[in-house]
């Protein structure tokens, strides 16, 4: 039952979070693996946060399709492609998904994107994440080209 103990390990450290440091409603990275395994102080591995998540999906029977997708699946997606490329760059990859969050918050509180596909959205926010990465850091075309090319293939454009 490592699934039930670490809901109850990971609700307590958010209620901790929420209520006595910071008093807002926690930020997606928060929500992401990496961001439950720091609240968890490595107490569990991402293969047990894996294994949690798969168990409650499969307890409340959602279909794990794409017919849709909110933003975040998508990003999911994009983010699973890019390491199944092998990049080298872990820091860099961490400071590109954390760009890419802080895109997507600007954009929730934006009206103007409430009518944009969640895919474009998503695509939109990584893109400009790498991109301004690529920009700051000067690693010009590390990403950007290799990304693109295998995300089109994953989604068959």
């Amino acid at each position: 039952m490592i699934s039930l103990h670490l809901a109850a390990k990971i609700s307590g450290l958010f209620s901790y979070y929420y209520n006595d440091i910071t008093l807002q409603e926690p930020t997606h990275h928060m929500l992401s693996f990496n961001g439950l395994l720091a609240l968890s102080g490595a107490e569990f591995t991402t293969a047990d946060l894996c294994d949690m998540e798969l168990e409650i999906l499969k307890e409340l029977d959602w279909n794990l399709t794409l017919s849709g997708g909110s933003v975040f699946q998508w990003l999911e997606i994009f983010f699973a492609v890019v390491m199944h490329a092998g990049y080298d760059d872990m820091y860099g990859w961490n400071l590109v998904q954390e760009k890419t969050y802080e895109y997507l918050e600007r954009a929730f509180k934006n009206d103007q994107f409430s009518s944009t596909s969640p895919s474009a959205l998503a695509l939109e926010a990584f893109c400009v994440s790498i991109k301004h990465h690529e920009r700051t850091k000067g690693c010009k075309g590390i990403y950007s080209d290799t990304t693109l090319v295998l995300i089109e293939q994953v989604l068959g454009l």
